[in-house]
């Protein structure tokens, strides 16, 4: 190409930019070929001296369509990229130009964006009108004529970035059409005429209007524990109930309270089901005091961890109870088993631990009760290990349900648990083992 033809070229692009309204801008890309995907085009018309002047700019929704989204298709993420592309709220990009005898030089170009507008074509694109900005290096003849690539082209918001602006942990972020008042800070009204304001009477009286300002939440001890502080939860808080459950599944099946040892020992074919308790061991496993095992004789040995003071019986009635020995065993939350009568037992719940064997308890835990006279001196205590037993539900999510009083065989360890209204496991025994005699015969 002659040097007359670019001249020629030049003049003829003058004469367009000239005439580029937006409408005509966007209209060129609606007909005609210059409409490609994965391109920017700038609107540049000629400004003051034949200087380039931004005043909107082009992007192609396509651009983004091949970018890969995990469990998404691509037209998934092309709706997402349009919703994207409609908050976009500044673009940056840079050009990189050569400068005779310095070697290459790069310009950075913020543009502002005043309206967005989207167009439906063969390959959709968004039209951004921007505050006019000049090409600091360049004018009409020099841009059209020496092609500029733009570089390091970058959107704001940006996508994770938008996704944070609407999130919950946004503290900007709001729905709300009201302003809040606040309830301290009056409103001033003041003229730059006057020196003092003119409601400076209701001020004085504390009965101006409030100003919309938002309070400090910090003195609300409500909304401080539960955003910053935390709150400390009890059983006690709950009816007993615990705020955190942790522990093991098993597989069992559960008989009425009335049904035999022998039956359910015995029974071949088991209806089983999914429990948890919240034990420490893998199986559930009742026990209190400290066990001696004799695997030889088959005989568990129980030792009880302390006794009811000589000279203080524990009377019927009293939360006070007197140790025969300081114990370090015995923790605020231990259960404390007492037997008396035939069969007959207590519970206790630790809620104080004192000094020299002092003892403050719950009388009548898990629905027990004591002695009508009180216990005797030398009365023996045992630490009971807390053991409940719930159901796991399916059944509208899952949950867990006390299984109640009933009888449980558990499967692994050939045991039945007795457990209360509650769930709470009150005693555990062992299968029997059956001995079948078998006689082999003749016939015949």
């Amino acid at each position: 190409m002659n040097g007359d033809t670019i001249c020629s070229a030049i003049k003829r692009i003058k004469e367009i930019i000239e005439n580029m309204t937006d409408q005509v801008f966007i209209q060129i890309h609606l007909d005609q070929g210059v409409n490609q995907a994965g391109r920017m085009h700038l609107n540049v018309n000629e400004g003051p001296n034949g200087v380039a002047v931004v005043s909107g700019l082009i992007l192609h929704v396509e651009a983004y369509k091949n970018r890969v989204v995990p469990g998404g298709t691509s037209d998934q993420y092309l709706a997402d990229i349009e919703t994207i592309l409609q908050q976009v709220e500044t673009i940056k990009f840079s050009i990189v130009h050569t400068v005779p005898g310095q070697g290459t030089e790069t310009e950075e170009y913020e543009l502002i964006i005043t309206n967005t507008s989207y167009f439906s074509a063969d390959n959709p694109f968004f039209y951004f009108t921007v505050e006019p900005t000049t090409f600091r290096q360049y004018n009409i003849d020099t841009l059209y004529s020496n092609v500029q690539q733009f570089v390091d082209v970058t959107l704001t918001p940006y996508i994770s970035g938008v996704s944070f602006e609407f999130s919950d942990a946004n503290p900007l972020f709001s729905n709300a059409f009201n302003i809040r008042k606040s309830k301290y800070i009056m409103q001033s009204d003041r003229l730059e005429s006057t020196v003092l304001p003119t409601n400076s009477a209701s001020l004085y009286e504390e009965t101006a209007d409030k100003a919309f300002i938002q309070d400090s939440m910090y003195f609300d001890t409500g909304w401080s524990r539960a955003r910053y502080v935390g709150t400390l939860t009890t059983p006690e808080d709950n009816a007993g109930i615990p705020p955190t459950i942790s522990g093991r599944s098993f597989v069992g099946e559960t008989f009425s309270k009335d049904t035999t040892t022998d039956y359910i020992c015995k029974l071949d074919d088991r209806l089983q089901s999914e429990f948890f308790h919240d034990g420490a061991t893998q199986l559930p496993r009742y026990f209190y005091g400290e066990e001696e095992i004799d695997e030889e004789e088959e005989t568990v040995t129980v030792t009880p961890v302390n006794r009811v003071a000589d000279n203080t019986p524990f009377a019927d009635g009293a939360t006070t109870l007197y140790l025969l020995n300081p114990n370090n065993d015995i923790l605020i939350g231990s259960v404390l088993k007492l037997f008396w009568g035939t069969g007959k037992k207590e519970y206790l719940k630790v809620v104080e631990v004192g000094n020299q064997g002092q003892v403050e308890v719950i009388r009548g835990y898990r629905n027990t009760e004591g002695p009508p006279n009180g216990y005797l001196p030398e009365s023996l205590i045992y630490l009971v290990e807390e053991l409940n037993i719930y159901k796991l539900d399916a059944v509208g999510g899952s949950r867990l349900n006390a299984v109640g009083t009933t009888r449980l065989y558990v499967e692994g360890n050939n045991s039945i648990l007795e457990t209360d209204s509650a769930g709470f496991v009150v005693s555990q025994s062992l299968c029997p083992i059956f001995n079948v005699d078998i006689e082999d015969g003749q016939s015949g």
